[in-house]
């Protein structure tokens, strides 16, 4: 019974809320808004900067560049500048990048099969090739 009384106080204090709010057209209303959000180095990419520090000291660097350093060979290593890399991007940026290059193709007609569905395959090359799996 609480429970309900409860509930029923908590939708009544949302419905006088929404009362007193006011909309306009002017507002976002962009989905754009929410792909900002650059959550996938947090997501995916490891310990927090913290953690990472402690770690390196543990093992007697103070910066990841010292421990790349020592541990790759001098042959192997690469500067920055040799390699002439683009600035990192967040999330939001490398899909907009990659949206914008995708814009650049074209639809096309595909035309595969046109014509050619009656044919008959010889059974030496249905036998000998479409269906030995030593091709595939």
């Amino acid at each position: 019974m609480l429970q309900g009384q409860r509930l029923l106080r908590i939708r009544t204090t949302l419905i006088r809320h929404s009362r007193t709010r006011t909309y306009h057209a002017s507002a976002v209303t962009s989905a754009d808004v929410l792909d900002r959000v650059d959550t996938f180095s947090r997501r995916h990419l490891g310990p927090r900067e913290e953690d990472a520090k402690n770690m390196l000291k543990s093992i007697g660097f103070e910066n990841f560049d010292q421990l790349v350093k020592s541990t790759v060979p001098a042959n192997i290593l690469r500067d920055d500048k040799e390699m002439k890399l683009q600035p990192a991007m967040s999330e939001s940026e490398a899909l907009q990048a990659i949206r914008k290059m995708a814009d650049k193709n074209k639809v096309m007609k595909s035309y595969i099969g046109t014509g050619y569905y009656d044919t008959i395959v010889p059974p030496v090359i249905l036998r000998n090739m479409l269906e030995n799996p030593g091709w595939y």
